[in-house]
């Protein structure tokens, strides 16, 4: 592994093939967000490719909202994945979000799904990287998710705190009509 770096994400037919199939790929259809590459383009939003020299290792795409910082999408490319880059993406991250509460959302961890045991990996590796469970869970489309949190001492994200970064990123008109209608 040699440096690896948070490239944005650019319109670059080769980035956006790259990035487009690691999203289809890593992520249920359920659980990916239509217009992605619209709201890509918005302010608060920063989507990474992430690179290590020259060779394309994954995804981040991060929603800031305040000193709240969503990681809506990690992604490391099946080639890469075991190798410590998506411990080393995370720190980057937390180097430049620093002083901001980092949060994500992780499918339910409990006992009973098919796949408990590949839920109770992924909370172990962010649990590995500084990452806590809120106590917060959060129904979308279907899915209910654990919230995770990386956080300075003394401080927590409550419930009303990503449910305002969900509007500034959807904006009013979406979020009361279709995130309040399809999620709790």
């Amino acid at each position: 592994m040699s440096e690896i770096k948070l490239a944005p994400y650019d319109l670059t037919e080769e980035c956006l093939q790259r990035c487009r199939r690691l999203y289809r790929e890593s992520f249920p259809k359920n659980e990916r967000t239509p217009g992605i590459e619209h709201f890509a383009r918005k302010k608060n939003v920063d989507y990474f490719a992430v690179y290590d020299g020259d060779s394309f290792v994954g995804i981040s795409y991060n929603v800031r909202h305040r000193d709240i910082v969503y990681i809506f999408y990690l992604a490391v490319s099946p080639e890469f994945q075991g190798m410590g880059y998506g411990s080393k993406i995370l720190s980057l991250l937390k180097n430049k979000y620093s002083g901001c509460r980092l949060i994500l959302n992780i499918e339910e961890v409990e006992a009973g799904y098919s796949n408990y045991e590949q839920r109770l990996k992924r909370l172990k590796f962010y649990e590995q990287n500084g990452f806590i469970k809120t106590g917060l869970k959060f129904k979308e489309i279907g899915v209910t998710y654990d919230m995770l949190c990386f956080c300075q001492q003394g401080s927590e994200i409550k419930r009303k705190d990503y449910l305002d970064l969900v509007k500034d990123y959807l904006g009013g008109f979406l979020y009361y009509t279709a995130y309040k209608l399809i999620s709790i």
